[in-house]
């Protein structure tokens, strides 16, 4: 009952975040411009799915990096593969038929191709169909880079949870300070895992040793009273931006207290939400995120390319930036959302047309 609670839990989780994220690539605010709306989460929301991918991480693949790898090469690598390469090969098309925006360069020689498509193996693509993908493979570097910690301590019997968060937050440190505060050319892919090192293992300790703690009413109203400040100080700040996609994030302090409280704001408010109605469709969405991370961004340029033409919508795109007003907002969040669950359920059902037919 407890193992299924705690899954159930974390879909919720998830499912808020995957939404939030989807929620940031449309340009609307519901409230006044001095409620700082995009503050307020923009800290926590991708880093959060860093502390929560170390949720159910075991130590016995984290001492073994061949095991982990073995785990997450199908799960996470080739499922991303399976998104970035048509995406990659179909780039020229998407250009021709004007779903692509013209600032967008073709692929034209032979160079062009061998450089993307090098990108997409190494995991280091940034193919605009499926960019938001990046998260994924970042996760897949993440968890890898932590594996070799682990198996690097234990191998000269220095191993502990606080010398693994240690060399994670010193790993993290000088990831943040050469991509924030140097002009030293490191990938931001490799950037940003090194950095979710540490969010991945805090995740890992504070779901195996205080769980419970999640439905602690003074935490929650601290955390609330850290996203608030945040929201109206570091993050209201002239150009502050944040963006674990290229590594950019303030300091490694603001970075961990401000996902800490994050996570934990979202993690009390689904231990209320399980078993109701709104907690099962979080649920379902968190449990269908990767699919959601992989589409939404296609499905939300589609339908706003179809409804541009329509002034009720007020949707005006440049590039991969949509802004529109309510109505517009309405249909490219839910259709996004709608036209992925279509797609990844029709795709199944042909699967297992054919593996009877087989």
């Amino acid at each position: 009952m407890l193992v299924k609670k705690r899954f159930e839990f974390v879909d919720i989780v998830k499912g808020i975040c995957i939404l939030l994220i989807i929620r940031g690539h449309i340009n609307y605010s519901f409230f006044p411009e001095w409620v700082n709306e995009n503050e307020f989460y923009t800290i926590w929301y991708v880093s959060g799915f860093y502390l929560i991918g170390g949720f159910f991480l075991k130590e016995a693949d984290l001492l073994n990096p061949k095991n982990l790898l073995k785990k997450k090469i199908p799960a996470l690598y080739l499922k991303s593969l399976y998104f970035f390469l048509p995406a990659t090969l179909l780039h020229n098309y998407l250009l021709q038929i004007g779903y692509y925006p013209a600032s967008i360069k073709p692929f034209i020689t032979l160079s062009d191709w061998g450089r993307a498509l090098g990108k997409v193996f190494m995991g280091m693509s940034f193919e605009k169909l499926v960019e938001p993908l990046w998260f994924a493979l970042a996760l897949f570097y993440g968890l890898v880079f932590l594996s070799i910690m682990a198996y690097g301590l234990k191998s000269i019997n220095k191993y502990s949870h606080m010398n693994m968060f240690i060399v994670s937050l010193i790993a993290c440190a000088i990831s943040g300070y050469i991509s924030n505060y140097t002009d030293i050319h490191f990938p931001p892919r490799i950037a940003t895992a090194v950095s979710s090192t540490v969010l991945i293992y805090l995740g890992y300790l504070i779901f195996n040793s205080s769980y419970k703690s999640f439905n602690n009413k003074c935490i929650f109203v601290i955390s609330l009273v850290i996203l608030l400040s945040y929201t109206y100080t570091i993050g209201a700040a002239p150009g502050m931006l944040i963006g674990m996609i290229v590594n950019e994030y303030p300091d490694i302090i603001t970075l961990l207290v401000g996902t800490l409280a994050g996570v934990y704001f979202i993690c009390y408010l689904s231990c209320y939400l399980e078993h109701s109605v709104l907690g099962v469709i979080l649920a379902h969405c968190g449990k269908e995120s990767f699919y959601l991370m992989a589409l939404h961004i296609m499905f939300i340029r589609l339908l706003a390319i179809l409804l541009s033409k329509y002034p009720v919508c007020g949707i005006s795109i440049d590039d991969f930036t949509f802004n529109t007003n309510f109505i517009g907002f309405f249909i490219l969040f839910f259709g996004s959302i709608v036209l992925t669950f279509i797609s990844i359920t029709l795709v199944r059902r042909i699967k297992r047309l054919i593996c009877k037919i087989g």
